[in-house]
């Protein structure tokens, strides 16, 4: 015996399935557009912190991975620890690292601009890592002193 599929109960899931990739794509449209939003203002304010700084060219914030090596020409913190970078490639461990890297650079960032170095803990807190950078690089009163 043949059975043959219910047309409306057919049309019904395929647009089910076509609303919910229509808000796939919409979800998906909002975060690189999210993403491109933080990747320009962060890139803004390490470019003004350079500038600020006299370090490098500024125009090193805006290329991925040329921003850390604005980062740690900054920073001025010792050449070995850019070993540490290395540690990205061990699972698990490895995010750890590079995320004390990232928090030993900013410390030194803060205080050359004249701010606490303790706001560098601040960076993993998910919305202070974003006001952490602007802060850093716009407001010339020192912060946390």
């Amino acid at each position: 015996m043949i059975r043959i599929a219910d047309p409306l109960t057919t049309t019904g899931a395929l647009a089910g399935l076509g609303a919910l990739a229509a808000v796939g794509v919409a979800l998906m449209f909002v975060f690189i557009i999210l993403g491109l939003a933080i990747y320009i203002y962060t890139s803004l304010a390490l470019m003004t912190i350079a500038k600020k700084t006299k370090e490098g060219p500024g125009w090193f914030a805006w290329v991925p991975i040329l921003n850390l090596v604005l980062m740690w020409k900054i920073s001025k913190t010792p050449a070995w620890s850019w070993l540490l970078v290395l540690g990205a490639i061990i699972p698990i461990v490895g995010t750890f690292i590079v995320l004390a890297l990232m928090i030993w650079w900013w410390w030194k960032i803060c205080e050359r601009r004249g701010h606490a170095g303790w706001l560098a803990i601040l960076y993993v807190i998910p919305v202070a890592n974003l006001v952490i950078p602007g802060l850093v690089a716009w407001v010339d009163k020192p912060i946390g002193k």
